[in-house]
């Protein structure tokens, strides 16, 4: 063969080699974990009890791997480190969580690498338990037959306590099952009860099932021989049977605990309320149930918590209005109070009286409110004994006394402003003018409010003013305060008109404020598209004043109108 031929031969062995990757789990390379591992045709099986656990396992691939369960059924309780991988040796771990079920359960994972599968098998043992259908019985003394099922995943054995095999035998019967037993009661000719147990035992351990035999004895058998009971007011029953005339007494210095008549209907149940304990000591009472003539008693211990420290208010929060008044708050505590008002050098709210109470009202005086803005104060209830506290807010309000508290504004050739009041009444308020330039006008009653009118005196109009007036309510110090404004003198223009019914012209800008001088002796406040009707026919002349003029446009001009811009032209030049 010759040399070339040699070497193609080798390089295609080498291709055709290379198309099957080697992929396996390299046995005998478990790092670590708790389970039993088994390694088998290149699988691995993992049997973990049923505590939580994991195991680590070593795998060489020549190539690209992935892993991924059958299903997707086990992946709450089984987790892998890694589910895929490049070429080389790589370690995963296997995890499982603990299994509280009953019953054994198992995962399979493949792993892939091109076409070779290998698989990781994970088993986990069940919770082991040994449940009995009940744990007490309770035979009459002509005796019975007692039934129980059992249901286990580990085997077991039965038995009857010593005490007990003279009367109490299992019976052997064809129709049960591997998990139903059956056991026989003899009649009990004694006069005492009797007591006997059922054992079921295993590698967990022993089930206790009590068997109780009444007699021929006089007897009393209670439900319960204690009770115990939160602080809140309540209810609690107590069972009785006995083959006997049965009475019950309550402790004569008990005076918490009740019988409910209303409920006494049951000769074989006894109904009984309990108040609350207010007291930060629990407290304890017995009850004692018994047959005078036979001599027989039992007794139940009733057992009642202590109060926890507890501060009850009704509200959070109150508004009282600026007249001040009473000012009740509603609170139930089962402790001695303190009362603290705040902030610090609050004296608009007083307690009326102090006195505490375990559920009672509490009574403040607000002062009235003289200022000319809300006010807010908290009443605080303590006990520093007990360490507890709880707080209630009181807000106030302020009596208002205008509408609009906005600034007025005035033209500097005299004008004349109105503001009006929250009240109907004019005599219940006092208007004070206190700039010598601003003086009170008129005064007029509203269906729902006043309003007045306050007289502007002409300026010189060099330079802006702002003038105040005051107003005071009835019963209150403290006034609210109308600001008047008086500009310089504005730019302005005129016109004259024939027109009986004049609207004035388009004035462009921002924040127009100005002032309209019809010439009939009326004056107004500029807004767009004002207009004004004259009295009587003939030539009238128009002025306006504004303060940010952009542009003035005159549309539909009347025959003869004359338009004058000189006072626009002046105020340019200054």
């Amino acid at each position: 063969m010759c040399r070339k031929t040699f070497i193609w031969l080798l390089a295609a062995i080498c291709i055709i080699a290379g198309c099957r990757p080697e992929f396996d789990f390299l046995e005998g390379s478990y790092p670590g974990g708790n389970p039993e591992l088994n390694y088998s045709g290149g699988n691995i099986y993992m049997a973990f009890t049923s505590s939580a656990g994991s195991a680590s396992v070593s795998l060489e691939a020549s190539k690209k791997w992935k892993a991924s369960f059958v299903n997707d059924r086990a992946k709450d309780w089984c987790s892998l480190s890694l589910d895929n991988g490049k070429r080389g040796t790589a370690t995963i771990q296997v995890s499982v969580k603990e299994n509280t079920e009953y019953d054994e359960r198992s995962a399979s994972i493949i792993f892939e690498c091109d076409d070779i599968q290998r698989t990781i098998v994970v088993t986990q043992k069940q919770k082991d338990a040994l449940l009995v259908s009940g744990s007490r019985f309770d035979i009459e003394k002509e005796g019975g037959r007692i039934d129980i099922e059992v249901k286990a995943n580990v085997s077991f054995e039965y038995s009857v306590s010593d005490e007990s095999k003279s009367w109490m035998k299992p019976i052997e019967t064809k129709g049960l099952s591997s998990s139903s037993f059956a056991f026989s009661v003899s009649s009990n000719e004694s006069f005492a009860k009797r007591e006997g147990e059922i054992l079921f035992t295993s590698q967990l351990g022993t089930e206790r099932v009590k068997v109780y035999q009444d007699s021929d004895h006089p007897t009393i058998v209670l439900s319960s021989d204690s009770y115990s009971l939160n602080a809140e007011p309540g209810e609690f029953t107590v069972d009785v049977r006995s083959n006997i005339d049965v009475t019950f007494k309550i402790p004569a210095d008990c005076d918490w605990i009740h019988e409910i008549e209303t409920k006494a209907m049951s000769t074989n149940s006894f109904n009984f309320s309990v108040d609350e304990n207010e007291t930060f000591a629990t407290r304890s009472a017995t009850l004692v149930f018994r047959s005078d003539e036979w001599g027989v008693e039992e007794k139940v211990t009733v057992t009642q918590k202590a109060a926890t420290p507890t501060i009850i208010i009704g509200t959070g929060e109150y508004q009282v209005g600026p007249e001040g008044g009473s000012l009740d708050v509603m609170l139930k505590s089962n402790m001695d109070l303190q009362i603290g008002v705040g902030p610090e050098g609050c004296d608009w709210i007083v307690p009326v009286e102090t006195k505490s109470l375990t559920e009672r009202t509490h009574s403040f005086s607000v002062s009235k409110n003289h200022e000319r803005s809300a006010r807010s104060g908290w009443i605080t209830f303590f006990n520093n004994q007990e360490n507890s506290a709880d707080t209630v807010y009181v807000s106030q309000s302020f009596q208002h006394i205008l509408v609009s508290n906005e600034t007025l504004h005035a033209s500097s050739r005299g004008w004349s402003v109105s503001f009006e009041t929250v009240g109907s009444t004019p005599s219940d308020y006092h208007v004070e003018p206190i700039s010598d330039w601003l003086s009170l006008k008129t005064e007029e009653q509203l269906p729902d409010r006043s309003r007045f009118t306050v007289d502007v005196q002409e300026s010189d109009g060099v330079s802006d003013r702002t003038g105040q007036v005051l107003v005071y309510y009835s019963g209150y110090d403290v006034p609210d305060t109308v600001y008047v404004h008086q500009y310089q003198r504005l730019p302005s223009f005129s016109f004259t008109t024939p027109d009986r019914k004049v609207k004035l012209p388009v004035v462009d800008g921002m924040d127009q404020i100005g002032f309209v001088f019809w010439g009939d002796d009326t004056k107004e406040p500029y807004r767009e598209g004002l207009s004004h009707e004259y009295n009587s026919s003939g030539w009238h002349t128009i002025m306006v004043e504004i303060h940010n003029k952009k542009k003035v446009s005159f549309t539909g001009l009347s025959d003869g109108m004359t338009i004058s811009f000189r006072g626009l032209r002046e105020n340019k030049r200054q």
